[in-house]
């Protein structure tokens, strides 16, 4: 950790609720939770997760009812007004304005799966939401927002653990990384453009103190994670967040209603006739009307004041051999309106690969064919000036933008949501 980070380390105080299965609802104004219970079950967590192209089954919450709940009224705080809430401690605890640290403990165990996703660390209350659903396209994308009262104190030490596996793979990923997302891969030192710092206690209030009405002291932009998955059959999703270590001061993720939907009505096919050139060399344009600086931040690197010596998870295990070619893609800027400048996609290549960019609309129609090229190993991006094929500016709306790399016999896709206004 930094020297910031060293300077007000608060007590690690718990609270043990009384209200282990009572129905929460609160918030007058601004955000509003209403937890498990009564009339409310996980099967409704779930279908209001779940948007168009997209049935469910076998749903399971694990953990206390407290935890988990549906939230709304957050326009304006979050990225999205309301959806589903989990969480380490209270469910309400997202609800603001911030007045202090919120430290629910429900003496419950942790999550396996986020124990080895985390280094083997040891997790406590988790609470985990789970089912099976069959899409009806190769693609489904959802939006998230994780927050925790960890910040600003423990960045370094309690990492509290929170993962979406798809099909077993967590995607919760900070954009361009295969940094999963939590408190010490994004804060004001690390990735800090996906951070708003919320901190009322001194050293860290900033002014104006508590910028957002939410009790979480810091917490992410909007994420969005974009999955290939397999049509027409059964896959899995866990959403899954827990305490690390021990079971004081909470973290939650938000996931954002009716967005775990398909991209797309049709998986879409390479044109087989079709077999463009890839031994020329690729022009750059020389100059870019839009080119935003990106500061890479130190990682602290003082001693944690509390908790076990972390080792970090590997993004490999050791007998897994590395893939001859891999590739990420992270959402495109600007968003959303190419008319200000081109729209880039950025992604990163672990090798030398042949690269093609496709653009497609909601209904999996073909928008625009860009020029292959030779993509070279680290991250790269290229741009989409907003046209269609036939060389006019699109409607507002989404787009899908899917990149292939070819490399060494091996094909790997990636996929993103462009959301595009007029």
């Amino acid at each position: 950790m930094g020297p910031v980070f060293e300077s007000f380390v608060p007590n690690r105080f718990l609270f043990f609720p009384i209200f282990l299965f009572l129905p929460l609802s609160a918030g007058a104004a601004g955000i509003s939770v209403t937890t498990l219970g009564g009339a409310l079950s996980a099967s409704d967590l779930a279908a209001d997760l779940v948007g168009a192209g997209i049935t469910v089954s076998n749903v399971v919450y694990t953990g206390a009812p407290g935890a988990a709940g549906t939230f709304s009224g957050a326009s304006g705080i979050l990225d999205f007004d309301g959806g589903v809430v989990l969480s380490t401690g209270a469910a309400p605890g997202i609800i603001g304005p911030d007045t202090g640290d919120s430290s629910v403990c429900w003496g419950l165990p942790g999550d396996s799966d986020l124990s080895a996703s985390f280094g083997g660390e040891v997790t406590n209350d988790a609470s985990v939401l789970e089912f099976d659903f069959v899409p009806q396209s190769a693609m489904v994308a959802f939006k998230y927002v994780f927050g925790s009262d960890e910040y600003l104190y423990y960045i370094g030490s309690y990492n509290d653990a929170f993962a979406i596996y798809v099909n077993g793979v967590n995607v919760a990923l900070v954009p361009v990384t295969n940094q999963p997302v939590c408190v010490n891969d994004i804060n004001p030192t690390t990735n800090s453009q996906y951070f708003v710092c919320n901190q009322v206690l001194a050293p860290y209030n900033y002014s104006p103190a508590c910028p957002c009405d939410t009790g979480m002291n810091g917490f992410t932009t909007g994420l969005s994670a974009s999955v290939a998955v397999t049509p027409g059959v059964t896959n899995h999703i866990k959403f899954a967040i827990a305490d690390a270590i021990d079971c004081a001061l909470d973290s939650w993720v938000c996931i954002e209603a009716q967005s775990l939907a398909v991209v797309g009505t049709a998986t879409p096919t390479a044109n087989p006739t079709s077999t463009p050139s890839r031994t020329a060399s690729r022009t750059l344009s020389p100059t870019r009307t839009y080119s935003p600086t990106r500061t890479v931040s130190p990682t602290p690197t003082a001693t944690p004041t509390s908790g076990p010596t972390r080792t970090p998870t590997p993004l490999l295990s050791p007998t897994t051999p590395a893939p001859s070619n891999s590739l990420s893609l992270t959402a495109a800027y600007p968003n959303p309106d190419p008319s200000q400048g081109p729209v880039w996609l950025p992604y990163v290549l672990t090798c030398d690969a042949d690269v093609e960019i496709r653009v497609y609309d909601v209904a999996g129609e073909t928008v625009r064919d860009l020029e292959p090229f030779a993509g070279r190993a680290g991250q790269n991006e290229e741009y989409w000036d907003g046209r269609n094929k036939f060389g006019a500016s699109v409607a507002s709306g989404v787009y899908i933008s899917h990149i292939t790399a070819r490399a060494d016999g091996q094909t790997q896709d990636a996929w993103v949501k462009l959301a595009i206004t007029r």
